[in-house]
C-alpha cells in the first residue's frame, strides 16, 4: 500500500524499511521506525498500527527481561489505545513475567474492546487457573470444614477477650472474615490475585476498618512494623490442603 506517496518518497521508504525489519524479525527496528513515520506523518497512524502492535507484540514475547518493552508499549499505547490486540499482548507480557495482575487487567481490557475474542478468554481463563490453586476452590466449597473453623475461630476470641488476630495466608480473606467479633485482625497474603480478591471480599463485608491486608510473606512481618509492638493474641492459619 503506498497510501498516495510517490515512490521515492521518504515516508514510503522508511514505511517500507519498517516492514522489511518486521518481515527479518528485527522488531525493535521495525517498531522504532514505524514510529518515526507515524511521528512524521500523524494521519497515517491508523493506517499502520494493526503492524506496530503486532511488532510490539512480537518483541515483547521474545525479549521478555529487556527493559525496553514496557517504554515500547507506553509510546505505541498513545497511538493504539483502544486497539485491543495491543492489550492482549500486554497482558500476556506481564502473565510470562509473573505479574497475573497487571496482566489480567490488560486482558480485561482486551476483552471489552473485543467482546468474545475466543484469544483473549482463552488466557484469562488460562491466567486466573495459574493465579489461584485449584484447591482454594475446594476448600471454599467445603461447608463442614468451613463451619468447625468458623467455631474453633469463635472459640479462641471469646477465650481472649478484645484480642487481636493474625490470619497467616488469608487468601480471599474467609477466615480473617470470620474472624470479625476480634478487636482487630491481621491478614497477611503474598499472592497478589488474592490478595486483591481478599480486599473486595473484606470491602464487601464492610471490614476494612477492623482488618488490615498485608500484601506480604509472613516471613517478613515484624513486631512494630504494622503488627502490634507486643504481637497478636490469635493465630489462624489453613496449612491443610482439601
Amino acid at each position: 500500500v503506498s497510501f498516495g506517496l510517490k515512490m521515492d518518497d521518504p515516508i514510503l521508504l522508511a514505511l517500507n524499511s519498517a516492514r522489511g525489519y518486521s518481515k527479518n524479525s528485527q522488531f525493535l527496528c521495525a517498531i522504532l521506525k514505524y514510529l518515526e513515520v507515524i511521528d512524521s506523518v500523524p494521519e497515517l497512524a491508523s493506517d499502520v498500527e494493526h503492524e506496530l502492535v503486532s511488532c510490539t507484540n512480537s518483541f515483547a514475547s521474545r525479549n521478555l527481561n529487556n527493559e525496553k518493552v514496557e517504554q515500547l508499549y507506553f509510546l505505541v499505547k498513545k497511538i493504539a489505545s483502544s486497539n485491543p490486540l495491543l492489550y492482549e499482548g500486554l497482558g500476556a507480557y506481564f502473565i510470562s513475567k509473573g505479574d497475573f495482575i497487571s496482566g489480567i487487567e490488560n486482558l480485561k481490557i482486551a476483552n471489552e474492546l473485543d467482546p468474545g475474542n475466543v484469544s483473549v478468554l482463552s488466557k484469562l481463563e488460562a491466567a486466573f487457573g495459574n493465579a489461584i490453586d485449584s484447591w482454594h476452590f475446594r476448600m471454599l466449597n467445603d461447608k463442614i470444614r468451613n463451619t468447625c473453623y468458623e467455631k474453633a475461630i469463635n472459640r479462641a476470641i471469646q477465650a481472649k477477650p478484645n484480642c487481636t488476630v493474625l490470619d497467616i495466608g488469608t487468601g480471599t480473606g474467609i477466615l480473617s472474615i470470620m474472624s470479625k467479633r476480634a478487636k482487630h485482625i491481621y491478614a497477611c497474603e503474598m499472592n497478589a490475585v488474592l490478595c486483591k480478591i481478599a480486599k473486595k471480599n473484606i470491602e464487601k463485608n464492610q471490614l476494612q476498618e477492623k482488618i488490615t491486608l498485608i500484601h506480604s510473606h509472613s516471613n517478613a512481618l515484624q513486631k512494630g512494623n504494622i503488627l502490634p509492638a507486643n504481637g497478636v493474641d490469635v493465630i489462624v492459619t489453613e496449612l491443610v490442603d482439601s
